[in-house]
């Protein structure tokens, strides 16, 4: 009988189920996930002497591998044109006015290009806010403009270097810290750009190369201005930290004068401080070594110094592909 109900069970269909623990596979594939990191970590940190050397002679010997130093030049910045300066000097103060127009659509039909421009923030009493944005904006849009330098000029002379930032990154730091220039430049560009459903076909006042017609970005800079402006003394007194008055005009621009603290302070994360003393001589020696301090640097422009004040500024990611291009 037992044989019996022996077979009957057999003749049954058997299921097997078949389950797995699921810590270790989880265990296992959460140790896989740092496993690389732990082992880069760990080899980093025993050849880290070893690493040290090998640069150093790299460094050191990069003449061996092709890199002749007497050819390789820095490639110094770009200056602004004497029609941008004029633009700066406009556009920082008080003047702009129905005078501007001339030189501006100058300025702007101009086929001169800078790769920087330098701002003297002289006492915290040279550049406001409202004028910064819109020549950040404006210059890097009209102009290609790179970088912009800021700087300080001393009594005797002698400009004290206090960094420099894209002017992308000055807009960003700026629309942030005070929003209502944002708000300005947007109504003031929408508004020029308003009357392009009436154009005719082929007309814009976009160029192909992301600049606008000298007529539009005039009127956008001057309608940006002028809703800055409390022409009746009517709405300053909404946020009376943040508006400022020139000498012998009854109106009040929103906006703030940009100190060296403010500077540091507002567009600080943005800032490029890197800088290194320039060579005293022009032996292969020195030019080796001042070559090797900018390539040493993070940013992507390098002040050059003379007796710890600023003298040019050096294009760090040209040099290094002038370096690469020496070394093929």
């Amino acid at each position: 009988m037992a044989l019996i109900e022996i077979a009957s069970c057999m003749l049954e269909p058997i299921q097997v189920a078949i389950s797995s623990s699921k810590e270790t596979p989880s265990l296992l594939s959460t140790l896989s996930a740092y496993a690389w990191p732990l082992v880069t970590i760990v080899s980093l940190l025993i050849f880290r002497k070893p690493i040290n050397r090998f640069l150093k002679t790299v460094s050191s010997r990069a003449t061996e591998i092709g890199i002749g130093w007497a050819s390789v030049k820095l490639p110094e910045a770009k200056q602004p044109s004497s029609l941008q300066i004029e633009a700066i000097r406009e556009l920082q103060s008080d003047r702009w006015g129905e005078s501007s127009i001339g030189w501006f659509q100058e300025f702007s039909s101009s086929s001169a290009n800078s790769e920087y421009a330098q701002l003297n923030l002289g006492n915290g009493d040279e550049w406001i806010t409202s004028r910064l944005f819109i020549f950040a904006v404006m210059l890097q849009r009209m102009k290609s403009l790179k970088c912009v330098v800021f700087t300080r000029v001393l009594p005797s002379g002698e400009v004290r270097f206090l960094g420099c930032a894209s002017p992308d990154n000055i807009h960003l730091a700026l629309a942030a810290n005070q929003p209502w220039l944002e708000v300005a430049f947007a109504n003031a560009y929408s508004g020029e750009l308003s009357v392009l459903p009436a154009a005719g076909p082929g007309q814009t006042v976009i160029r192909i190369d992301g600049s606008l017609e000298p007529q539009s970005a005039e009127r956008i800079v001057r309608s940006f201005i002028s809703s800055l402006k409390d022409y009746t003394d009517a709405t300053s007194g909404l946020d009376p930290g943040n508006w400022v008055s020139f000498v012998d005009r009854p109106d009040r621009e929103h906006a703030t004068w940009v100190t060296e603290s403010d500077l540091q302070r507002v567009i600080g994360v943005y800032l490029w401080k890197d800088a290194i003393e320039g060579r005293v001589d022009d032996t292969v020696g020195g030019k080796k070594a001042e070559i090797q301090r900018v390539v040493g640097k993070s940013s992507p422009y390098v002040a050059i110094l003379k007796d710890g004040f600023y003298k040019s500024l050096v294009n760090r990611i040209a040099l290094l592909t002038e370096i690469g291009q020496s070394a093929l």
